[in-house]
């Protein structure tokens, strides 16, 4: 939503500032503006007694009522918005970027959270636009702005935490700070605005009683339960964020040296265009967390079975997905596919940013990305149309600058179209469809991992579930020839006997239960092999929760 300094919606109070915004671009909850708050900023580099405060005055003002209005900065900023939500709070984030260049990239799952649970987001700047070091100030002055007085935690001698007081003062607000050890390098802004006389805070009611005129009341609230708000559980997500774009680039490499020494595997196969949709469909749904953009499947493709490498299919077209998912802020997100000549055109559409024009003629170039901000290698579309012009076909996309894009690919193939295609590539099962249907007491899973840290990983993800552990794949058949399970995560390089073996014995006696293929080996091949060993799915090592948990909403 955009608001201009003529608007209603416009708030007053950043009207009586020097230099008011000409322009807000607003998304979430914009009755927020309408609500008494208070800016709490500090250090992005705070000691843990800042973060502890952060979150104490941010939780005890939300209480009362006060919105929390901060930059969303690392540090302070964070702690600030993250307490608030858990408090069930207000929470107002104004960043010094467009929304589609969320700064820092670490904060882009609070981002979503702060949309998620009814906050709001303001920027004055437009959509695409980068942050750069005089944005950081420029936010500032909306933040003091936007805000009854503010709430400095800690701050070094010369920082953004110090401007944002000086504002503060300078629009005849006041200041309140957190007194800090003389030891503290980051108590150093705090403790001279005291001397200056900022107004010295040791319990929220120190803040409230200068707002007697509002007739604030404590209100209990509900902890909200949001989920990695716990700090280590953000930095663990953040590593495993980056182990995962490591592990895409080794093997976006690695399928770029196939496809140059002409050796990249091609493995055609009958099956099911319509559930393929379907699957990917599934697979990019939780992906898209923002609440202002719509996914969509378009289902005017007709029922047909196609002879091609579906695993390279589906490759292609997983990576137009992501790359729309990424660069849609608000809109809509469209996959399809049609029968066109003689093979079939798959598209994914969507009201994104669109291409420059400029850039345009390098989009299927390796190694370009055509927002540095985002994360990825920049082989997925070199890579896309190798794997579709080797096959014959061909890949092309129409895109307007800040309305959309249109990628899609055609490639030949076989096709049928019988009277019952939904026959094929269906396992009908005695047990439900949908394993969360199970209570997770009640849900049995037999885990073979012989590697103990791994195991203990997966334990801790399923800690809810009643888990039953086989040390190598003798063990696994053993264990799953005399109990019944409902699920087996099968790791594929084991001891004694190796989770491939392991599955084909399996199957000989149970064609039913769901198998999930775990490795460290990402490559298409140990996928495949995987499949044809008669495991449902493959997961990649480090598992991640999300990934993990995903199985159990899976229809099987």
């Amino acid at each position: 939503m955009k608001i201009t300094i003529e608007d209603k919606e416009y708030p007053e109070s950043l009207k009586q500032i020097k230099n008011p915004p000409k322009r807000l671009y607003l998304k979430g909850n914009i009755k927020l503006l309408k609500t008494p708050g208070i800016a709490i900023v500090g250090a992005r580099n705070c000691t843990q007694y800042g973060e502890k405060m952060a979150k104490k005055f941010a939780k005890e003002l939300a209480e009362f009522g006060i919105t929390i209005i901060s930059g969303m900065a690392l540090g302070i900023d964070s702690y600030a918005h993250i307490s608030t939500l858990e408090a069930n709070g207000n929470t107002i984030a104004v960043i010094p970027s467009g929304h589609s260049n969320i700064y820092p990239k670490e904060n882009q799952k609070l981002y979503n959270q702060i949309l998620e649970n009814n906050g709001l987001i303001i920027t004055e700047y437009q959509e695409n636009e980068k942050a750069t070091s005089n944005k950081f100030l420029e936010r500032n002055r909306i933040v003091s702005g936007l805000a009854l007085g503010t709430l400095v935690v800690e701050g070094g001698k010369r920082s953004g935490t110090s401007v944002t007081a000086r504002l503060t003062r300078e629009q005849e607000k006041l200041v309140f700070c957190i007194p800090s050890s003389l030891e503290n390098p980051k108590g150093i802004t705090p403790n001279n605005l005291i001397k200056e006389g900022a107004i010295l805070v040791t319990s929220v009611n120190d803040i409230i009683e200068n707002y007697k005129y509002l007739k604030l009341k404590k209100t209990k609230t509900t902890k909200k339960k949001i989920t990695n708000t716990n700090i280590k559980e953000e930095y663990m997500e953040i590593i495993q964020s980056n182990n995962e774009l490591l592990l895409r680039l080794i093997n976006d490499i690695l399928d770029l040296s196939k496809i140059e020494s002409g050796i990249l595997e091609r493995k055609p196969e009958k099956f099911n265009m319509s559930k393929v949709c379907s699957e990917l469909y599934t697979m990019i749904l939780p992906k898209v967390t923002n609440p202002d953009v719509e996914f969509c499947m378009d289902e005017s493709g007709p029922e047909c079975l196609i002879f091609l490498d579906r695993n390279r299919l589906k490759q292609v077209w997983m990576n137009y997905l992501t790359n729309a998912v990424k660069c849609t802020q608000s809109g809509y997100i469209k996959m399809g596919y049609s029968i066109e000549g003689k093979g079939i055109r798959f598209y994914v559409e969507d009201s994104g940013v669109g291409i420059p024009v400029e850039l345009q003629d390098r989009v299927f170039g390796r190694f370009q990305k055509l927002n540095e901000f985002a994360q990825g290698t920049g082989l997925g579309l070199a890579i896309s149309r190798a794997i579709i012009e080797g096959a014959g076909g061909k890949v092309g996309f129409i895109s307007q600058p800040g309305k959309g894009s249109t990628f899609w690919a055609w490639v030949p193939c076989e096709i049928e179209m019988p009277e019952k295609v939904s026959s094929v590539d269906s396992q009908p099962l005695d047990q439900p469809s949908v394993l969360n249907e199970i209570s997770k007491e009640d849900l049995k899973i037999l885990i073979a991992e012989d590697n103990d840290s791994n195991y203990l990983l997966v334990r801790h993800i399923l800690k809810d579930y009643n888990l039953t552990r086989a040390l190598d794949g003798a063990d696994a058949v053993w264990k799953a020839r005399n109990e019944s399970f409902d699920l087996i995560l099968m790791d594929m390089k084991m001891p004694v006997m190796g989770g491939l073996e392991a599955t084909r014995r399996i199957r000989e006696f149970n064609a039913k239960v769901p198998i999930i293929a775990l490795t460290a080996n990402a490559f298409d091949s140990d996928k495949s092999s995987a499949i044809e060993a008669g495991c449902n799915a493959f997961l990649a090592k480090p598992l991640s929760k999300k990934q993990l948990l995903e199985i159990f909403s899976t229809k099987w």
